[in-house]
């Protein structure tokens, strides 16, 4: 059976003693090599150099390392706990650059925990909308999921301030003011850009966390654009 290793911390202070010591002693002996270097003793220089360099390293293993900054580009972990719905629109524009099906879908609502209410998506009046007919959160599930596994790259960004105001206290739930968005996405090395109007609705649960329980898409007013609800309907299967 092999037994875990261990340090015993309580002996750190003399171990530092003794580095440091080592070192002072280290020290004093290349400076008395430096003074006694005359003809009868003859060091190089780059000895002097060797044991310049010996002496630096000497460092205290038990010195704490530099916590690493997180990497900008990794972004996977970026999903805050949605105690305010501003945060649930930060996670989710996150969730679609980050490509994390995961995270997108723990924006949404989970009726079981906010008094049954239920997820419901209003696309673009001029979008075919029979194929939004009975949409779930299955099939927002499942369009995103065929959209990431065909795209090299997505943006997001919203170009609106997003205000909040109260709906009811009970529950506790708010909708968003329409704000603009694109949505960019190369897709074979070319990009398709999405543009138009949201609208939010959310609920605070039975654990206190936010959610988006409605989502109403609105086209732009460029004639050749496309909107939110087009991507959808294109990738619904």
């Amino acid at each position: 059976m092999i037994k875990d290793v261990y340090i015993n911390h309580s002996r750190k202070p003399i171990f530092i003693f003794i580095l440091s010591f080592a070192k002072f002693l280290l020290t004093s002996i290349v400076y008395m090599i430096f003074i006694l270097n005359t003809n009868q003793i003859k060091i190089h220089a780059s000895t002097y150099i060797l044991m310049i360099i010996i002496l630096n390293a000497c460092t205290n293993p038990f010195t704490t390392r530099d916590i690493e900054d997180p990497s900008i580009g990794d972004n996977s972990a970026i999903f805050d706990p949605p105690v305010s719905s501003s945060t649930v629109l930060s996670n989710f524009r996150y969730s679609i650059i980050q490509e994390n099906i995961s995270n997108y879908m723990n924006c949404f609502v989970d009726p079981e925990l906010a008094y049954n209410f239920t997820f419901r998506f209003v696309p673009d009046p001029g979008v075919e909308t029979d194929k939004f007919r009975l949409w779930t959160l299955y099939d927002e599930e499942s369009y995103l999921n065929t959209v990431f596994k065909q795209s090299t790259d997505i943006s997001l960004e919203f170009f609106d301030e997003i205000n909040y105001t109260n709906i009811s206290q009970s529950p506790d739930s708010v909708q968003t003011n329409s704000f603009r968005y694109e949505l960019r996405i190369v897709f074979d090395n070319e990009d398709a850009i999405y543009i138009g109007t949201a609208r939010m609705k959310l609920i605070k649960d039975i654990n206190a966390l936010w959610h988006i329980y409605y989502w109403e898409d609105t086209k732009s007013e460029d004639l050749d654009s496309q909107s939110w609800s087009n991507l959808k309907a294109t990738f619904k299967n």
